[in-house]
């Protein structure tokens, strides 16, 4: 009998507190929202300061162009990304090749297959490895 009364404080304290915790976390969120809107311009500038300052992040590092090759035109590729958009880089005598995980030439690069292009840190149009699938 003193089980089934404990338990059934226990649960009267559990829903006490969801409820208590519910409420404080509507009463955030509602009071964020109201700062939210009043700092709405003042968020959008920081944030702006923000991209512009990491804008060229990129060029620090390695880059990658993952998509289907549209065209071998050349030593000029086209590959359209899974986003859609239109990529072109140059193959080289320096550039290397993979199919699946064997050795491949420049000659294995054809149409309509998937790739994955590394592209150089200093001239971002040229391959320095082609990775075909």
């Amino acid at each position: 009998m003193k089980n089934t009364k404990r338990l059934r404080i226990i649960v009267c304290i559990a829903i006490l507190g969801i409820a208590v915790l519910g409420s404080a976390s509507y009463l955030s969120y509602k009071y964020g929202l109201k700062k939210g809107q009043k700092d709405e311009a003042a968020k959008h500038s920081s944030n702006q300061k923000l991209d512009d300052t990491f804008k060229n992040a990129n060029s620090l590092f390695s880059r990658y162009i993952n998509g289907k090759i549209k065209s071998v035109e050349g030593s000029q590729v086209t590959i359209e990304t899974k986003s859609g958009n239109i990529e072109k880089v140059t193959l080289t005598d320096k550039t290397t090749y993979t199919l699946a995980t064997k050795k491949a030439t420049k000659d294995d690069v054809k149409n309509g297959q998937q790739a994955t292009v590394l592209v150089s840190e200093t001239d971002k149009n040229q391959a320095v490895r082609v990775s075909l699938k």
